[in-house]
């Protein structure tokens, strides 16, 4: 195993198995938790990260394939994905055409019920001009337009914080969201709400 992350919630090792080269993600141990506490939350988040790239899946999205978890270890082996971050090949004026295809996509998760809760051009990877989603850990379940609001807020930040060179692509994600979500106007009005309601905070 070779160690290519070191985070603050888990460790990206590279690896390979009889499928070819894989990603091992190992959630780490919080020493100042309680040692039983520990392990039950390390056991519900690997699991439920596992469930929530699966309904990805389902839903139609390019997700990592899982090939094996332990979940008392909070281990997750997966697909490595060959491909770059977008948020790199848009620092080099690369592929903005896919941010087309960005707001389809988030809509596809949310139109399935899944809040990713992380969106970000460096949890989005490109390979063979596809958008693969990672990073699950923080994803939920959830019908509510105030969640995908919330998430499509998170993304807006990054996004604005990230490629401020770009900035003006911004409203071409949020217009392909909600041509592609029945309920896509209803989560974009909510988050002009969220964010009137920041400013007189």
């Amino acid at each position: 195993m070779k160690l290519i992350m070191q985070g603050a919630e888990a460790s990206l090792f590279t690896s390979t198995n009889e499928f070819g080269k894989t990603l091992l993600k190992q959630r780490n141990l919080k020493n100042y938790r309680n040692e039983k506490l520990d392990e039950k939350i390390r056991v519900e988040r690997t699991k439920s990260e596992c469930l929530n790239i699966e309904r990805a899946r389902q839903a139609g999205l390019k997700v990592p394939l899982i090939y094996s978890v332990d979940k008392k270890k909070g281990l997750i082996e997966m697909q490595f994905i060959e491909g770059s971050q977008l948020k790199e090949m848009l620092f080099q004026g690369k592929k903005i055409e896919l941010l087309n295809e960005v707001g389809k996509e988030i809509a596809l998760m949310h139109s399935n019920n899944i809040a990713h809760n992380d969106i970000t051009t460096s949890n989005m990877l490109i390979h063979n001009n596809q958008i693969f989603f990672v990073d699950f850990g923080l994803a939920s379940i959830t019908s509510s337009i105030e969640d995908f609001a919330v998430d499509l807020l998170v993304f807006k930040k990054n996004f604005l914080a990230s490629h401020s060179r770009i900035a003006e692509k911004w409203p071409l994600i949020l217009e392909n969201y909600e041509k592609s979500f029945v309920q896509g106007k209803k989560v974009v009005a909510q988050l002009k709400k969220i964010e009137a309601r920041a400013r007189y905070l």
